[in-house]
């Protein structure tokens, strides 16, 4: 009950009644808390003297606000409330107790410094986590009205949908197919790649692979590496990739203490058969550990080049490098390999350099496609709710009208639209005549980040770009490029930018139309 503040949960009660003693207005908070359908979930004191609790949001709470777990409240008893506050919560959410878990975007911060409400607004603006206010002041009804208040005001201000960073966990949506289909590759130790235009969720599907991968189970080892920042100079890659990879598992490894000291003590300058040899004993002890391992290699086109690089230049060292994981992955039934990126020539071309390739025609390769209306509308109304914002089921066909599913036109227009609407009513309803009015000036604001993905597009896929270029100025129909470039219109359905009806008739996707209409074809 509130008046004595007993919990079913003896060791909750005890961890309150120590919370207490120390901030003596957590009975009103809890109080407070209870008035809204919410409660306290856990409790736990820090070295640094700060507490945490976790709080069930109930069903009215997190309906209101699309809370989909507990929330992290932090008690700070420092004079001066500092930006670091927000970065704790992060880490103090990873190192919860498996059987818990609460929500990455926002946290619930009561503080003793009398600036708090001003400092978490204004770091609000360029922190990804969203600390809000939790009075100390007040009667319960009052602190709870301020606490809903707070929660309108913040999490309405801010734009999810204009999100530019990968996303796992609670803010991944949909791919469910995709996904499936991947841990059953990995589970038959099969090479798989994730390829896609650039903003189209390659990352987000990969990292999302890798959190399900390890989720609650330490004999799993997954390493995510991004080559973006190879250099582009032949004569320095291959010290570099060596370099890159070989950090990644070190840190893995030491964090599973598994055997790492031969990786360890590579020269900087060691040869890709060097770095083959020192993971294998590293692999050697996952087997005889049960450990699995997986590595994944994102924007791999930035090792191989994009298709001049591939017709012209001279990169030995990644054919050399290909092959060394594929020997590694059929020598050891523990290790597997994940490439993703725009470019799947890893994986379909033939030949690399002036050799063969070693993952030709041994890879599985997985286009990312835009996603089904299903889908689609769940990311956008449970990212709704947590800006307090509802779409109408018309507002919601509107969208799906005009972006049939390509992610990053579904964002940037959804962003487009809550950016149009007035906040002065919460929560926030979006209708059809909302996402029409926005229309025509999101078209114009995307023309250059369209432009900028095409430009991409074109550099690794020239051929398939010129098809495109010839069947929007009505130089060719698709039947004729069909018949004479039947890979490379293939290579366009995998990628969604045409698609083919029940008819077999092909048409451009929804990003080729609005890049049309944006005259980027």
């Amino acid at each position: 009950m509130i008046e004595d503040g007993a919990f079913a949960d003896r060791e909750l009660s005890r961890e309150f009644e120590r919370l207490r003693e120390a901030v003596p207005a957590v009975v009103e908070h809890r109080q407070a808390l209870k008035l809204l359908g919410a409660d306290f979930r856990y409790i736990r004191k820090y070295v640094d003297g700060s507490w945490m609790a976790l709080v069930d949001p109930g069903e009215g709470l997190a309906g209101r606000f699309g809370l989909n777990r507990d929330v992290m409240l932090i008690y700070s008893l420092v004079h001066e409330l500092q930006p670091a506050v927000l970065s704790t919560a992060e880490k103090r959410r990873t190192l919860l107790p498996q059987n818990l878990s609460c929500e990455d975007h926002v946290v619930l911060i009561s503080s003793i410094d009398p600036r708090s409400p001003q400092k978490l607004h204004a770091w609000a603006q360029s922190d990804p986590m969203l600390g809000i206010h939790f009075s100390i002041e007040g009667t319960p009804d009052h602190i709870a009205r301020s606490l809903l208040a707070e929660l309108q005001r913040k999490l309405a201000s801010r734009n999810l949908y204009d999100e530019t960073l990968p996303v796992t966990g609670a803010d991944f949506f949909g791919r469910r197919k995709e996904l499936t289909q991947l841990q059953e590759e990995l589970r038959q130790g099969k090479v798989c790649g994730v390829f896609g235009l650039r903003k189209t969720g390659k990352t987000s599907l990969v990292k999302e692979l890798g959190r399900r991968f390890v989720s609650g189970r330490s004999d799993r080892i997954f390493v995510l590496r991004d080559l973006e920042s190879l250099p582009q100079r032949s004569e320095r890659l291959k010290v570099e990739l060596v370099q890159e990879i070989s950090q990644g598992l070190l840190a893995a490894f030491r964090a599973a203490g598994v055997r790492r000291a031969e990786l360890a003590e590579l020269e900087l300058d060691a040869s890709i058969g060097e770095f083959k040899r020192a993971l294998a004993v590293s692999l050697n002890d996952c087997e005889t550990r049960g450990v699995q391992v997986v590595l994944a290699l994102d924007e791999i086109e930035s090792l191989l080049g994009d298709a001049e690089t591939l017709k012209e230049g001279s990169r030995p060292e990644v054919p050399e490098f290909l092959g060394a994981l594929r020997s590694l992955v059929q020598e050891h039934s523990i290790f597997n390999v994940v490439v993703s990126g725009i470019t799947s020539a890893a994986i379909h071309r033939g030949e690399l350099f002036g050799v063969e390739n070693p993952l030709f025609n041994w890879a599985r390769s997985y286009h990312i496609q835009p996603m089904s209306k299903v889908e689609v509308d769940r990311l956008t109304t449970d990212v709704g709710k947590r800006m307090g914002v509802e779409w109408s089921s018309d507002s919601l066909d509107k969208m799906y009208e005009i972006a049939i599913g390509d992610v990053f036109l579904h964002r940037t227009l959804a962003a487009a639209v809550v950016e149009g609407l007035g906040q002065d009513m919460f929560p926030i309803r979006v209708t059809d005549e909302n996402v029409q009015a926005v229309q025509r000036n999101w078209r114009r604001g995307v023309a250059e980040r369209l432009a900028q993905m095409f430009g991409s597009f074109e550099r690794h896929y020239p051929t398939e770009a010129s098809l495109l270029r010839l069947a929007a100025a009505g130089d060719a129909d698709w039947g004729s490029l069909e018949d004479e470039y039947s890979i490379e219109v293939g290579r366009l359905l995998d990628l969604g930018l045409v698609t083919e009806g029940a008819d077999g008739e092909i048409e451009f996707g929804a990003l080729c139309q609005t890049l049309a209409t944006a005259r980027v074809l």
